[in-house]
C-alpha cells in the first residue's frame, strides 16, 4: 500500500461540525455540538443558546421558555 495517499480529516472542536474532510463550520444559535459530530443538534424545548459555536444549551430560568428557534429564553 505504499504510495497511496490516505485521506485525513480535520477534527472539529466543540460547537462546530465537519463540512468536509478539511474544514469545519460553527453551530448557529439554537444549536450545539460537543465535537466530532457531522451535524449540529437543535436545543431541546426549554433550553437555548444565544451564541455561535456552543458546546451545550442553557436551561431557561423558571418562568421563561425557549423561542421557536431555541436561540433565546423568553418571558411568559
Amino acid at each position: 500500500m505504499s504510495g497511496e495517499k490516505q485521506a485525513t480529516c480535520t477534527p472539529c472542536g466543540v460547537g462546530a461540525v465537519a463540512v468536509n474532510s478539511s474544514s469545519c463550520s460553527v453551530c448557529l444559535p439554537g444549536f450545539f455540538s460537543q465535537g466530532g459530530s457531522l451535524k449540529c443538534e437543535r436545543c431541546e424545548p426549554g433550553y437555548a443558546t444565544t451564541s455561535n459555536g456552543s458546546a451545550y444549551c442553557d436551561i431557561c430560568k423558571p418562568g421563561k421558555f425557549s423561542s421557536s428557534d431555541n436561540a433565546l429564553c423568553l418571558s411568559s
